[in-house]
C-alpha cells in the first residue's frame, strides 16, 4: 500500500514540475488539466504525508524502546511522573 501512495507522490510531483514549465504554461488545455490532476491528488498526498510520519515515528519508538538505556529512562520518567502525580493528589487533599 505504501508503494502505490509513494508512486501518487511521485506522480503529483512530476505535474508540479510540467505546471511549472513554461510550454504547460502556454498551453492552457494542457495546464488546466495538469491543475486539475494536481488538485485531485494533493488529498491523496497530503494523507500519504500524514501516514509516512505516523509509521515512522512507530519506528522510532520501536528503537528507543529496544533500546536498554532508553528502556531505564522511560521507566526513571514513568516513575518521576508516578511520584509527581502522588505528590500533587496528597497536596490537594491536604488542602481540602
Amino acid at each position: 500500500m505504501l508503494e502505490k501512495l509513494e508512486a501518487i507522490k511521485k506522480k503529483w510531483k512530476e505535474i508540479e514540475q510540467k505546471m511549472n514549465e513554461p510550454s504547460a504554461m502556454a498551453n492552457m488545455k494542457l495546464f488546466i488539466k495538469l491543475n486539475k490532476d494536481y488538485k485531485d491528488l494533493q488529498p491523496i498526498v497530503e494523507g500519504y504525508d500524514k501516514l509516512s510520519l505516523i509509521v515512522n515515528n512507530i519506528e522510532s519508538a520501536k528503537d528507543v524502546l529496544n533500546n536498554e538505556k532508553m528502556k531505564n529512562f522511560v521507566l526513571w520518567l514513568k516513575k518521576s511522573y508516578l511520584f509527581s502525580f502522588l505528590s500533587v493528589k496528597s497536596w490537594r487533599r491536604s488542602c481540602d
